[in-house]
């Protein structure tokens, strides 16, 4: 745009144009057709004027320039005080309030502002509970810290959700298959031990007890949820520390009937290879008690056994 008084005196000769311009008429016409004369070539050729007709559209044009130039936002330069900075910060988010700005390293302030624009809660008691996995023990206490570091590191209410979320469901994973270990571990040791299962566990728990042993662990045999080689080796140790003798006795069914599957067929076996017991000789007064030994025998060796005394010989003698 050419210079304001360059502007004024435009105006002035076209008032003065119509003097020597043969008539009214004729003088409107010569204003129209020669407004540019007055300019210097530099401002006559300039593409800022090329859409311009006459002197009200160039005064027009004018006043809409210094109206936007009263509203224009100017970019403070690097030597700008933080004031000012701060102030054409405020101004341009007037017309763009989504618009923040990049926190400044080592400030916490301007940190702590970009991340409650984002959503960080003020405290962390803003963030919601998050829906535990019924696999998981999670208690208020564990919420609560995990709130705390959420709200420490920064995290908005979306990011707290996602990552606890993402966090429960791999711990829950990783839990049913322990459990699952534990059931088929467990299942594995009672087939073992037989018809003496539910014994060796109570002596295993009562050893437990008896040495001390911390109560989460105590309470994890009563309910049926510690591996069966845990259960074994703790049974063991209750033979060590206070079964002696009468345990063992105990168990090899001397006292109370019951034994493990292997002892029952460790004498079923005895029986079957000693042709002279009275298992075999149909008039050994023996005979029917030896009978019904093998028949209880078979119990404990395989509890889904016939009892059925022919069904018994025939699998025996296959």
């Amino acid at each position: 745009m050419f210079r304001l008084n360059q502007f004024f005196r435009v105006l002035r000769d076209e008032e003065n144009g119509g003097e020597g311009g043969g008539g009214e008429g004729g003088g409107a016409e010569q204003e129209v057709a020669n407004w540019r004369d007055g300019l210097g070539d530099e401002l006559k050729g300039s593409s800022a004027l090329a859409d311009v007709k006459d002197v009200a559209s160039l005064a027009q044009q004018f006043v809409d320039q210094q109206s936007y130039l009263g509203s224009a936002i100017r970019v403070p330069s690097e030597d700008a005080s933080k004031e000012d900075q701060q102030k054409f910060f405020e101004k341009i988010q007037k017309h763009a309030p989504h618009l923040m700005p990049r926190p400044e390293a080592g400030n916490q302030e301007s940190l702590d502002a970009v991340l409650t624009a984002l959503g960080r809660p003020d405290e962390s008691t803003g963030y919601e509970n998050v829906e535990i996995p019924d696999v998981l023990t999670f208690d208020d206490a564990r919420m609560t810290a995990f709130k705390e570091m959420a709200h420490k590191h920064g995290l908005t209410k979306d990011q707290f959700n996602g990552m606890l979320g993402d966090v429960l469901a791999v711990d829950a994973q990783a839990q049913t298959a322990m459990n699952e270990a534990t059931v088929t571990s467990r299942q594995a040791i009672e087939q073992e031990w037989g018809a003496v299962f539910k014994e060796r566990e109570s002596q295993a728990i009562a050893a437990a007890e008896a040495t001390g042993a911390p109560e989460a662990i105590i309470q994890m045999a009563k309910d049926g949820k510690i591996g069966g080689d845990t259960l074994k080796w703790m049974h063991t140790l209750a033979t060590k520390i206070g079964g002696g003798e009468g345990t063992a006795n105990h168990d090899s069914g001397n006292n109370n009937g019951r034994m493990t599957p292997a002892d029952a067929q460790a004498q079923i076996s005895d029986m079957m290879n000693n042709r002279q017991h009275p298992y075999w000789d149909s008039h050994h007064p023996d005979n029917a008690a030896a009978i019904q030994k093998m028949i209880k025998l078979a119990g404990f060796a395989d509890p889904n056994a016939s009892t059925d005394f022919n069904d018994l010989r025939s699998s025996h003698s296959s």
